[in-house]
């Protein structure tokens, strides 16, 4: 068994912690294991390996570009799909979707 489902990535110092703590705290409602992965001085390849090393199938990183539009990037670990972005109010519903959440 994993210890957590999703990993929530934040990108950069000027990522605002409230976007991160919002896609974690969303995460947590629907009944996911959630981890903030702000180790802001290693790079995203390398804690994207982490997640991986862990198992851990969903990753939602948060970047500046994300941030000033309300946005989350989702990248789903297995799945042949580009990583995709939306808005931080759709992502319970897409996270549904991808089967990352069960009914």
């Amino acid at each position: 068994m994993r210890p957590w489902d999703v990993a929530v990535v934040p990108l950069g110092v000027g990522v605002e912690v409230d976007s991160v703590n919002n896609a974690a705290a969303l995460c947590a409602r629907l009944g996911l294991n959630v981890i903030v992965d702000d180790r802001l001085k290693q790079n995203l390849n390398d804690r994207l390996r982490t997640a991986d090393f862990y198992g851990i199938p969903v990753r939602l990183i948060i970047g500046d570009k994300e941030k000033s539009a309300g946005m989350v990037q989702i990248r789903s670990r297995g799945l042949q799909e580009a990583p995709e972005t939306v808005r931080l109010e759709d992502l319970a519903e897409r996270l549904y979707k991808i089967g990352a959440v069960c009914h």
